[in-house]
Order: C-alpha cells, then sequence, then structure tokens
C-alpha cells in the first residue's frame, strides 16, 4: 500500500526525550487516536500517552501480527475524528495505522482500497489522509519512515 502518489513522507525522527514528551509536542493540543496492540495497553503506553496529550478520541488496542484487510477496514471509522494518529508498537501497529487512515481519506470505500492493493491503483489527487505520529518499539521493518504498508487479505 502507498498512501499517496507521488508519495512525499515528512518523517521527522525525535530522539533524546522520551516518547510522551515528544508525542506532546507533535500532538500539539489536536484531536488524536491511539492505534496499537493489546500488550502496549497493558503496559501502560495507552495511560502514559493519555496523560501527556490529553484524553484519545478512539483508542483501537487489539491490532494483531499481520493486520488483515477487513480488520482495518472495520476499524477505520472509529479514527474519523482524529486529526492524527498515535501508532505505537511494531510494523503491524504501524501498517495497520496506514490502512485506516487511508480508508477515512477514501470515505471508507472498500473497493477502491482493494483496487489499489491488487493492482497498484493509485488513489485520487484529492486523497489526504491524517498523518500519523509513529512510536516504533521494534526495529527491522522501517515502517515508521517509508509510504508502505503491509496488509493481509
Amino acid at each position: 500500500m502507498v498512501l499517496t502518489h507521488p508519495f512525499h513522507c515528512p518523517v521527522r525522527c525525535v530522539e533524546g526525550q522520551s516518547f510522551d514528551t515528544a508525542l506532546a509536542a507533535l500532538v500539539d493540543r489536536r484531536k488524536f487516536a491511539i492505534v496499537t496492540s493489546a500488550g502496549w495497553r497493558r503496559r501502560g503506553a495507552v495511560e502514559t500517552i493519555e496523560a501527556a496529550c490529553g484524553p484519545a478520541t478512539a483508542v483501537i488496542d487489539d491490532v494483531e501480527s499481520n493486520p488483515q484487510v477487513g480488520a482495518v477496514l472495520s476499524a477505520a471509522p472509529r479514527l474519523i475524528d482524529a486529526e492524527v494518529v498515535v501508532a505505537i508498537g511494531g510494523g503491524s501497529a504501524i501498517d495497520a495505522s496506514k490502512g485506516m487512515v487511508a480508508v477515512n481519506a477514501i470515505q471508507g470505500d472498500a473497493d477502491t482500497l482493494l483496487d489499489h492493493l491488487r493492482n497498484g491503483t493509485a488513489f485520487s489527487g484529492d486523497f489526504r489522509p491524517a498523518p500519523i505520529v509513529a512510536v516504533p518499539t521494534t526495529s527491522g521493518t522501517g515502517a515508521e519512515v517509508t509510504q508502505w504498508g503491509t496488509l493481509w487479505g
């Protein structure tokens, strides 16, 4: 999946401070949602983020490894009020976030998403997904710095 065509990935890596302090500055009082896995919820990450940034408009904390297209399509409407999405976890949480913001940017049109995924058909020129602030907790996939996302059928 490619979020826009041509793609511009405005990556900004922040280090040298705790993730919650960095998030507070990046979210900057905008309405935000959190996408993560149950494990990060259990570890207190959601509460830490909300303590720093305020209450999230939505928390999707059931992202599984290798996110399924159907799960992304089902969860996306819960992010509709978010001005920015915070993805915390490994590549699966970040990829699921990419899929969800893409679905919302195409008004939930599953056929358009599937055509993009199967055939590489570009999204329309007015495609404007919500920005994602990624907090990668693993190394290896590079999901936080690329336009690519892996969704499973």
